[in-house]
């Protein structure tokens, strides 16, 4: 047993408890990690950032149209979230992609084509990504 405030440089760990409300105390629910992640990311989710390179999307335009690529979450949303596209994307022949037509499953990512031929866009690096928000 030793005095673990007698300096500021020690360290205390406390693992295992439960904090409730009420005078009452329920079982001890112990969660693994990934179904505890998966709860969480029923809230929030961030795709891209230091993962940016999968969302790349290539398509022949024939004229002025929306260039599409659908973004599937990893869990089901607990409500229809607001999804904002972040970041400065590398384009071609199309405008900045923004997130449309956003559900509890998956959203849809599109940038309009400024003219006929390849349009690509992609993130240009890290600070590129897509947030999902579906919090209270």
């Amino acid at each position: 047993q030793v005095n673990c405030l007698d300096s500021t440089n020690n360290n205390f760990y406390l693992t295992g408890v439960q904090l409730e409300l009420g005078s009452a105390a329920t079982s001890f629910e112990h969660r693994p990690y990934q179904q505890e992640l998966a709860l969480c990311q029923r809230y929030y989710e961030r795709i891209g950032g230091v993962q940016y390179s999968p969302y790349f999307h290539s398509y022949l335009a024939a004229g002025s149209v929306g260039a599409a690529h659908n973004i599937y979450y990893k869990v089901r949303k607990r409500a229809t979230p607001t999804v904002d596209v972040i970041g400065t994307w590398t384009v071609n022949n199309c405008g900045q992609p923004d997130a449309y037509y956003p559900n509890q499953d998956l959203c849809c990512i599109i940038a309009v084509s400024t003219g006929a031929g390849m349009v690509t866009f992609y993130p240009a690096d890290e600070t590129c990504y897509v947030d999902i928000s579906s919090e209270l």
